[in-house]
């Protein structure tokens, strides 16, 4: 199991250019409310890799899809999400 550090939220906010854009936000957001954990993390590695800034928020949310955590995952991705 993963330290509990590593899969609680940072205390301060992620700065916005490690957070991928709101289409990305959105696919993240899709995977994890049908529960494809996996493909959660399959799609955070894919775009990490074209975006190494986003690292930070990438690295949170597969530490969460890994754990199981898909209530925290989600909220993860709607706490960076742009207001409706």
């Amino acid at each position: 199991t993963l330290p509990a550090a590593l899969t609680q939220f940072p205390s301060s906010p992620l700065s916005p250019t490690a957070i991928p854009p709101e289409s990305e936000l959105d696919t993240l957001l899709n995977l994890a409310l049908m529960g494809d954990l996996k493909g959660v993390v399959a799609y955070a590695e894919r775009i990490e890799q074209q975006q190494q800034q986003w690292a930070p928020f990438t690295t949170q949310l597969k530490q969460l899809a890994l754990s199981y955590k898909g209530r925290q995952a989600i909220d993860l991705i709607k706490r960076y999400q742009p207001p409706a």
